[in-house]
């Protein structure tokens, strides 16, 4: 066998070398600017979580708050912002934030995520082959994968995304009426992503039923108490605005690192047109047919033996290309769905998998000279490597 005991040992120890001597570098000569161990997105969450601990809810998505706070504790942005625009209720799970010095509520905030990623692939570790042959091994190669290295480092939230994900792949493979309800919570979970949301509870619905019905109801009352304590009973409108106004610019600045069918087409047409605003309709057209023969599949294929495992590797790769806005580092949600499929006695398989660990690396050095989606390709290309593998029945691994 190649990928034999000895050869794993030695990548593992080369790879830990060399995430920390890239990171002891970043830390010494990387950019200073917007200190506090580099902030990446953490201010927006920060400043949010500020304003509510504050008491200032009514005032979250006031952008000269937000800015005030973020310029008062990260003096380097001069007058630049980081833009919060989630649900209200998000803000309130980050109130605790508020009351921490940002240095000290970005450490922590570190900390979870990297737990939250270990967490999820421990939750996949019956389930995958690789997990169970060499679990550190397999962690560091998903810890070092380019946009959730940055995802954590970056604080933003795509190790939680990672962690609901693969409690939805153990709690649907399992089958029991506990199982749906933690199906059902967990895919209600998700709306603190509202766009993922979309996918997962019909998702759920399908394969738990009424008993994942009401694990989404009783999440979904949850978060609608959290943001009316926050913003009031009518927050849903409050957001809805926001997320429009915030959607407008979010494309306008981010379109080149995101994963989106419709953030691809927006990035593309913006070469062929002065106008890239009238692909988005074209994109939302084509999101909706995928996500609405995905479900399809998923009522089809439901009650079939081994099909269930299908369905929820797939979820993954329509999750992120269906949401109008996912970006680069949401990539870390497709290493729940391919790690299924990861086997250390299958040479080829891994090989793919380090072709698309290099490519991750190599499209965030190239974003610096090229404004094309080169992400939105990548995660074509590995929904492409997860249907081909699910074609070939590959599942029946587990």
């Amino acid at each position: 066998m190649f990928w034999n005991q000895e050869r794993r040992t030695r990548v593992f120890w080369a790879l830990l070398i060399g995430l920390c001597l890239g990171l002891l570098l970043y830390l010494f000569f990387g950019n200073r600017q917007q200190a506090s161990f580099f902030s990446g997105d953490f201010p927006a969450f920060y400043a949010a979580g500020y304003i509510v601990a504050q008491g200032w809810g009514h005032e979250l998505y006031n952008y000269d708050l937000q800015r005030n706070i973020e310029n008062l504790f990260w003096p380097d942005f001069d007058g630049e912002m980081y833009i919060f625009a989630y649900p209200p209720f998000v803000a309130a799970i980050l109130a605790p934030l508020g009351f921490l010095a940002p240095l000290s509520a970005k450490f922590f905030f570190n900390a979870m995520l990297a737990y939250f990623m270990f967490l999820a692939l421990v939750i996949l570790r019956k389930h995958s082959p690789a997990l169970t042959q060499d679990f550190r091994l397999s962690f560091l190669l998903a810890l070092s994968f380019s946009p959730v290295f940055v995802s954590i480092v970056g604080a933003q939230n795509t190790a939680i995304s990672m962690l609901l994900y693969a409690a939805m792949v153990a709690a649907g493979l399992r089958r029991t009426h506990m199982s749906d309800f933690v199906l059902g919570i967990c895919a209600g979970l998700f709306m603190y992503k509202p766009q993922y949301a979309l996918t997962t509870i019909p998702v759920a619905l399908i394969l738990g039923r009424h008993r994942a019905l009401f694990g989404v109801m009783l999440v979904a009352a949850f978060y609608y108490l959290l943001g009316a304590a926050v913003q009031g009973f009518f927050w849903p409108l409050l957001w809805l605005e926001e997320a429009n106004r915030f959607g407008n610019i979010n494309f306008t600045i981010n379109a080149d690192i995101m994963i989106s069918v419709v953030g691809g087409f927006y990035a593309l047409s913006s070469f062929l047109s002065e106008s890239p605003e009238r692909s988005l309709i074209l994109g939302y057209i084509i999101s909706g047919i995928l996500l609405f023969s995905y479900l399809i599949y998923c009522l089809k294929t439901q009650t079939k033996e081994g099909s269930r495992l299908s369905v929820l590797c797939l979820m993954g790769p329509v999750m992120v290309l269906v949401s109008p806005q996912a970006l680069f580092y949401d990539l870390g949600i497709l290493v729940v769905a391919v790690m299924p499929f990861l086997s250390f006695e299958r040479t080829k398989l891994i090989w793919a998998v380090i072709l698309f660990w290099l490519l991750g690396g190599a499209l965030g050095l190239l974003r610096y000279v090229s404004e094309t989606p080169n992400y939105f390709f990548l995660a074509l290309l590995i929904t492409l490597f997860v249907c081909f593998k699910l074609r070939r029945g590959e599942e029946t691994i587990i």
